[in-house]
């Protein structure tokens, strides 16, 4: 699985196997002398790191683009991206722009496959969950909205989230790494 962060990404943990793919884009104008200077834990494998001036930029001087890094998962447990934005030759003082993003590698034996039907539940002024054809009832905290409909069958891949509580009371909590509709 491929998945692409951004700046207002910062601040963020996210789950992946190992073997998915990270890209980071952030805004960077190195004409200036500002660049970012990044730095990921042994697990994250980088493939990519380039430079490029955005399509509306291309002919203006001193204009800025995007910086990217493409990393593969290769680690297990918890990985790390950090950023900051400055000038090399300027000492860090802890005022400049960042990024960091936690990940948290999930053994591929722990993630739950399962085919279910998307069901409103009239509880705590309602919201929507999924019953399994085994009859487990899931929590997704990230179910599409265009998912949130009564009856819509589905075969899922979630991580199980037993590190978070919710007031529904209801299901075991998920999140949804890839879903398909089966109706």
């Amino acid at each position: 699985m491929n998945k692409i962060y951004l700046q207002e990404d910062s601040g963020k943990t996210e789950r992946a196997l190992k073997g998915d793919i990270i890209t980071i884009e952030l805004a960077e104008n190195p004409t200036t002398g500002y660049s970012w200077n990044l730095t990921a834990s042994s697990g994250l494998s980088l493939k990519t790191d380039q430079y490029k001036q955005t399509a509306e930029n291309e002919m203006r001087m001193g204009a800025g683009g995007v910086h990217t890094w493409t990393f593969e998962v290769t680690g297990e447990e918890s990985q790390l991206i950090e950023a900051v934005y400055k000038r090399p030759w300027e000492d860090t003082t802890g005022n400049e722009e960042s990024f960091t993003l936690s990940i948290e590698v999930i053994p591929e034996t722990e993630l739950i496959h399962a085919k279910g039907t998307v069901t409103f539940v009239e509880l705590e002024g309602g919201f929507y969950g999924i019953i399994s054809d085994e009859t487990t009832s899931y929590d997704p905290i990230n179910l599409d909205d265009t998912l949130m409909e009564d009856g819509l069958e589905l075969e899922f891949t979630a991580y199980p989230r037993d590190d978070l509580m919710s007031f529904h009371m209801w299901g075991r909590l998920i999140e949804i790494r890839s879903v398909e509709i089966i109706n």
